[in-house]
């Protein structure tokens, strides 16, 4: 009902008690195997779809209309433990079963029967769209997955950290430059998306960090925090990659449910891979050095 793992146990015992609701089916999110029986002997409840499920990936994956239904008529019984454990190998995920013209939540508890026809989810492996070079930019590029919510003095502290040895800087006079950039005018270029940038002297500089913070970021200026934040640092011979780059990156975010696949990605890696094959107009970036 909520990501609040204790108030979904109240809400559940609400509607056993108010409403006469007599199953319970409790998600595991977790590895602590303790905390979970223990809530399970608490709530008189089973496990929703038999074991432990990251749910946020499996969201994301719907979002990237990356999956598909099949279902699996079995030939003996079964524990659905052990099932589920079998789906989970193949990419799957078990989510109902079908029995005489009712349908159940697939959970630890059932009695798995001959001719019982379960319902799963299949993850499909997503086609690889053509790339061009800030898809390469990106596929190299450092990737912060913040917990927030943040000022933009604790978000550009951050990407110092990580930035500003790779450009030739110290973090204190990486973070103040780009504070002073900040403070000229806000980055901030849709709402939830900004673009912090520094320009080097020097040739062949070139460098891209993406980062999240699910919370938000407090752009100066900004009416809304900001989630998307992509920090550029280039040369001036490298101008023409950079405005390649903010245009790229404000093509993406202006796709239909960009934002809530970003806010779903279960990780940075899974970030990456949004940003990689989410469809945008692709063409030709040259880039001399790439940090």
């Amino acid at each position: 009902i909520t990501p609040n793992g204790e108030v979904n146990a109240l809400a559940a015992q609400l509607g056993r008690t108010v409403f006469a609701i007599p199953d319970i089916h409790v998600l595991r999110e977790t590895a602590d195997v303790a905390a979970h029986s223990a809530l399970l002997g608490h709530l008189n409840a089973t496990t929703l779809f038999g074991g432990p499920v990251a749910l946020g990936e499996w969201a994301y994956l719907a979002g990237q209309d990356r999956m598909q239904i099949h279902t699996t008529v079995l030939d003996a019984s079964q524990r659905p433990s052990a099932l589920f454990q079998r789906l989970r190998r193949e990419g799957a995920l078990p989510v109902a079963v079908r029995r005489e013209g009712g349908v159940m939540p697939f959970h630890d508890g059932l009695n798995l029967l001959p001719g019982d026809r379960v319902v799963a989810l299949q993850a499909l492996t997503a086609a690889e769209p053509p790339h061009d070079q800030f898809d390469a930019l990106v596929e190299h590029a450092p990737i912060l997955d913040l917990d927030g919510p943040l000022g933009v003095a604790d978000f550009v502290k951050q990407v110092a950290r990580v930035l500003a040895p790779s450009v030739g800087l110290t973090p204190e006079a990486f973070m103040e430059q780009m504070l002073s950039r900040e403070a000229e005018s806000s980055t901030v270029i849709l709402p939830g998306l900004a673009i912090p940038h520094l320009r080097m002297e020097g040739e062949n500089v070139f460098a891209l960090l993406i980062g999240r913070c699910r919370e938000g970021i407090r752009f100066p200026g900004g009416e809304e925090p900001v989630v998307a934040a992509f920090t550029l640092v280039t040369s001036e011979d490298q101008r023409h990659v950079h405005l390649r780059a903010l245009a790229a990156i404000a093509h993406l975010a202006q796709q239909p449910g960009f934002e809530a696949r970003w806010l779903q990605a279960p990780d940075a890696e899974a970030l990456r891979d949004l940003l990689l094959r989410t469809e945008r107009r692709r063409g030709t970036l040259e880039v001399s050095s790439v940090t």
